[in-house]
């Protein structure tokens, strides 16, 4: 999840230096005095604006589930590679089930993972402090 802020001077986005699963936290755990802007370098006080602090997704998870599918692919290359070269005779059960478990599992963690992101930003962009 990333934080961001429109700036009141220049009207761009800029990236908010802290995390935080809500708004709350944020202003409890972090300094808000002083966060300048990216492109304007205009410094402003977040104190009494929390509420323009907005969440959208991140790079983590789309990371996270790039490396899951390219390990879904080695993992499926040696599988085949294994099954075709092996002198014991599988059951086609047996490759089906190898070949469907390789692909289902990448793709049952990304839906997870993206759910769960999807709710801490809605979390935090529903939350307001009235602020």
């Amino acid at each position: 999840m990333r934080l961001y802020f429109k700036c009141s001077d220049c009207g761009n986005e800029s990236p908010f230096p802290y995390s935080a699963n809500d708004r709350v936290s944020l202003a409890q755990e972090h300094n808000l005095q002083k966060i300048s802007c990216q492109h304007c370098s205009k410094v402003s006080n977040f104190d009494y604006k929390l509420d323009s602090i907005k969440a959208e997704k991140g790079k983590t998870n789309k990371i996270i589930i790039l490396l899951l599918f390219v390990i879904s692919i080695v993992g499926e290359y040696f599988y085949f590679k294994t099954y075709y070269r092996s002198d014991l005779e599988y059951s086609m059960q047996g490759f089906m089930f190898g070949a469907i478990l390789i692909l289902i599992v990448p793709v049952a963690i990304a839906s997870i993972l993206n759910k769960i992101e999807e709710k801490k930003i809605r979390t935090f962009n529903n939350y307001r402090t009235g602020h």
